[in-house]
């Protein structure tokens, strides 16, 4: 960390493959967000670094990521219909919230009439 670049896997949320419908608008949203600027990483709920890392089974770092103006960008994504709340990891009310206004303001992917959960869709590719 400290000004050094890092792989993260987005804590609390999970977002469309890049083959899945909607999965390049997140990836240019979470670029024009991020791009060739300084964020700040969020462990386990926590601004300060408390020396608890997690990793993923891809050894990417889990965390959520604190934009320049304040804002996180894994929430950003939720409530631009760009990310489901990942509930089996977590029972955060904020992004359980953010996930139903966007679902019931029909945005991103709530605009589709059948999304399918990232999580699906990776099982079904896998058989």
């Amino acid at each position: 960390m400290d000004g050094t670049e890092q792989t993260v896997r987005l804590e609390l949320i999970d977002c469309p493959e890049k083959k899945q419908a909607f999965g390049s608008k997140v990836k240019q949203f979470a670029s024009d967000l991020c791009f060739g600027t300084n964020v700040s990483l969020i462990f386990n709920g926590k601004k300060k670094y408390d020396g608890k890392k997690k990793y993923d089974r891809n050894k990417r770092l889990i965390a959520e990521v604190l934009l320049p103006n304040g804002k996180i960008l894994n929430k950003e994504l939720v409530k631009n219909g760009l990310g489901w709340h990942f509930k089996k990891y977590s029972n955060d009310e904020n992004y359980a919230q953010l996930e139903v206004e966007a679902q019931n303001n029909k945005i991103g992917i709530w605009s589709e009439p059948n999304p399918i959960a990232p999580w699906d869709w990776r099982k079904s590719k896998k058989k």
